[in-house]
């Protein structure tokens, strides 16, 4: 595999690691909060929280996939300054030599 699709792949774990975090916390406190109301509290509340449109949604949406996007790439790059830290690519080898000559070149 290539260094920017292995340093993608481990900015997208890091990136999705993340959010599964601040997912994991968010719905930890709304089941804490919604355990604690009845049920009329409960459907009130989540109407409250349910009044999205389409427009919205697909805005937040875009807006998230870019900051994703950005979040992978920036991981990325510095997952390739990393990689190329730690195992440099080898130099190019010089010129090679045409079989058919000695390799001495005289004017």
């Amino acid at each position: 595999m290539k260094r920017k699709t292995i340093a993608r792949l481990i900015a997208v774990l890091l990136v999705g690691y993340g959010f599964a975090f601040i997912i994991m916390s968010a719905d930890a406190s709304n089941m804490a909060q919604y355990r604690t109301l009845s049920r009329e509290a409960l459907l009130a509340t989540l109407t409250e929280k349910n009044t999205d449109t389409f427009d919205g949604a697909f805005f937040i949406s875009v807006l998230l996939v870019g900051f994703i996007t950005a979040s992978v790439e920036a991981l990325a790059a510095i997952a390739v300054l990393a990689i190329d830290r730690i195992s440099p690519l080898p130099r190019p080898a010089a010129a090679e030599v045409d079989p058919g000559t000695s390799g001495l070149h005289f004017h």
